[in-house]
This record gives structure tokens, C-alpha cells and sequence, in this order.
């Protein structure tokens, strides 16, 4: 399944971390968004995971779960292509 990760912390060296645990399961689209493609367990092992990084009252990270008819109609503009294989406009 494709997720978007969103995330916006407070605190720089979460943010850091945080942003190289993501980089491990998926690619980063903008700073603090990301493209992954997980199946069930992953998906819940990066859930997990990200938990830690959540210490103050402003922290958020949001877990897009697409489905492949969704997936299909989302158009972006890149200048590399993405993992999802999105339409592209150039």
C-alpha cells in the first residue's frame, strides 16, 4: 500500500531522527513529507516506531493510507519521479 507520512515536530534532533527513520522505510517527496510503500506489518512497525518522536502538545505526524483507485487519481509535479509511479506533470 502506498502511505504518506506527514510530520511536523517542535524539536530539531526529533525532527533529524525522525526524518531518517522515515528515509528508511520510503522517499522523501518534501522535507517533511514522504512516499512509502509498506505492507501491513511495516506500515504498523513505522507507526510504532514514530510514537517516540511525539513530546509536546504542537507534534504531529499523519499517516495517509491510499488504496490503488485513490492512488490513481492524484496528479503532482516532480522533478524526479516518485515511488507510487504518480501521474506526473512536467
Amino acid at each position: 500500500m502506498l502511505v504518506i507520512a506527514s510530520y511536523d515536530l517542535k524539536n530539531d534532533k526529533n525532527r533529524k531522527r525522525l526524518h531518517k527513520l522515515l528515509k528508511g522505510y520510503g522517499m522523501p517527496v518534501q522535507f517533511s513529507v514522504f512516499e512509502c510503500i509498506l505492507n501491513k506489518r511495516q506500515f504498523k512497525q513505522l507507526y510504532d516506531e514514530s510514537q517516540k518522536f511525539i513530546v509536546d502538545d504542537t507534534d504531529s505526524i499523519i499517516f495517509y493510507k491510499l488504496c490503488d483507485a485513490c492512488q490513481k487519481r492524484i496528479s503532482a509535479v516532480y522533478k524526479n519521479k516518485p515511488l507510487s509511479g504518480l501521474t506526473l506533470i512536467v
